[in-house]
């Protein structure tokens, strides 16, 4: 199965570089992640564990390190730009949260005015213990832009 998995994750990675360079370029020029790697923290790109839990992005805090799984944002072959826009602020709001003390930055009721029953359903899949930092991760992603997100960053970690 592991091999099964590294085949796939080489054929993954070379069936369109030429975009996700485009992407990483993108991304490693917007303020959001400059601001995130003022922070200390490494930014990374399709990490092995992209590929073997098909996940879009994590934030590591032991390691603070962010890693973006630029190419699992595809869809029909092409790069879904708004997703990985929102899987860019979902982590960096974890970066806040690390910075926050590792909780979250608003209460729950807050949260709630802003979020939907999509998001609410998605974070009931995360356990209990990391349902508030998701719940704030992926409504703020959702609702804010880039601008606002590295607001937050700059003002929970500098």
């Amino acid at each position: 199965m592991n091999k099964l998995l590294s085949t796939l994750a080489v054929v993954i990675a070379t069936a369109a570089p030429a975009q996700a360079n485009v992407a990483y370029r993108l991304l490693d020029s917007q303020a959001l992640t400059q601001t995130v790697r003022a922070t200390g923290t490494a930014v990374l790109y399709d990490q092995p564990r992209c590929f073997e839990k098909r996940t879009y992005g994590y934030y590591h805090p032991a390691s603070d390190t962010m890693v973006l799984c630029v190419n699992n944002h595809y869809e029909n072959g092409e790069l879904d730009y708004h997703e990985l826009g929102d899987t860019l602020r979902h982590e960096s709001m974890h970066i806040a949260q690390a910075c926050n003390g590792g909780d979250a930055i608003l209460p729950w009721n807050t949260i709630a005015k802003y979020s939907n029953n999509r998001i609410l359903s998605i974070v009931q899949r995360y356990p209990v213990e990391h349902q508030h930092i998701e719940y704030e991760a992926f409504t703020a992603a959702a609702t804010m832009n880039n601008t606002q997100i590295t607001k937050i960053v700059k003002d929970f970690c500098f």
